[in-house]
């Protein structure tokens, strides 16, 4: 299966986009994100690299209800995507959230999220630490513990 939908065809709210296509996604007023985003999102040839929550991603709606998933629509045609759908697409926190939860419940070693290099800002970093504590909590034990040993080590 892979990894990513070269178009937008398969988003909807249940299918929002997440992962790196979501946190390269520059958005207004954000300190986190937005550093590589050619290598995600191009417009002229309508070609997309995107990862879909409940496709290539787990569904962490019963991590994270529906925070911080947002209607992106708008901004996109704004940056020059023709869209014939509504777009829906996970902000930083809920793309990071994301990605460390497709971690915590898969087998790799290692999780390539750096909070504090992809948070620069306390207030944001504050929020998204908040978000991960309470992802424990409704995580199994053997899943929350691994959430919660890397996060410790993210706070060193």
């Amino acid at each position: 299966m892979p990894k990513f939908d070269i178009d937008l065809s398969r988003v909807t709210y249940e299918y929002y986009i997440t992962g790196k296509a979501a946190i390269n996604f520059p958005r207004p007023h954000a300190t986190s994100g937005g550093w590589h985003y050619l290598a995600y999102w191009n417009s002229k040839v309508g070609e997309a690299k995107v990862s879909l929550a409940g496709i290539h991603y787990p569904d962490t709606r019963f991590c994270f209800g529906d925070t911080g998933i947002l209607n992106a629509t708008d901004e996109l045609e704004r940056m020059g995507w023709k869209t014939d759908h509504q777009i829906y697409m996970a902000d930083h926190s809920r793309a990071t959230g994301d990605m460390v939860l497709k971690w915590v419940l898969g087998r790799s070693e290692f999780c390539n999220v750096e909070l504090s290099e992809w948070f620069p800002d306390d207030h944001d970093l504050d929020a998204m630490v908040g978000m991960l504590r309470v992802a424990i909590k409704k995580l199994e034990n053997v899943q929350g513990d691994r959430l919660s040993r890397w996060l410790g080590s993210q706070l060193l």
